[in-house]
């Protein structure tokens, strides 16, 4: 297991980034498809079975393949590395180090015990003998992680309004639809108005 936990979670992090350097955003949805099954296999592995299943038919069903066909409809050329990409690379390895810094950090310390700063009881294993995945995903939700929940509802919410409202106002012509002009055309597409 132990091995394929390591496979799975390499070819996660090398389909990312993938997903971020690749060219063509077709190639890159289809890394991003990728990374949703390797990702679904770890959970799978550690025998969060129903949030893996969820993760490919949510994900890989519904999202990932919306984004493919968005972007095949709308024709994006390729991407070309400009210089404006270039300026961010200091703060991309500023982050990746403090992040491999954390990990070994953390890996170095030993047993890892967050129980005092954490939201969760300091006995949380014991509550998961007996239950299933559903029920423990359920149970933790929405007993003690309650409002992270709701925050997060929150920030998606507002960033669907941000969404449509950047892209209502990019748009100068809006079209409209005239249903007194659709209702009164003829078989040869004159308008009457006198029916």
């Amino acid at each position: 297991m132990n091995l394929l936990f390591l496979l799975f979670s390499i070819a996660s992090v090398v389909g990312s980034l993938f997903v971020i350097l690749s060219a063509n955003p077709v190639h890159s949805v289809l890394s991003l498809i990728l990374v949703f099954c390797f990702t679904s296999m770890t959970l799978i592995l550690l025998t969060a079975d129903f949030i893996g299943l969820l993760l490919i038919v949510v994900y890989v069903g519904a999202i990932a393949v919306l984004f493919l066909f968005v972007i095949m409809m709308l024709n994006i050329k390729l991407v070309q590395l400009t210089e404006s990409t270039v300026r961010w690379l200091p703060i991309i390895f500023f982050l990746i180090i403090s992040l491999v810094a954390e990990v070994f950090y953390s890996l170095k310390s030993g047993d890892i015990t967050y129980a005092e700063h954490s939201f969760l009881p300091a006995n949380w294993y014991l509550h998961l003998s007996g239950k299933e995945t559903l029920g423990l995903l359920g149970e933790f939700l929405y007993s003690y992680t309650f409002y992270h929940f709701l925050l997060a509802g929150g920030i998606l919410l507002t960033a669907l309004i941000g969404a449509i409202t950047v892209t209502v106002g990019l748009k100068r012509v809006t079209r409209r639809q005239y249903i007194y002009k659709q209702v009164g055309r003829d078989a040869f597409g004159a308008i009457n108005f006198y029916k």
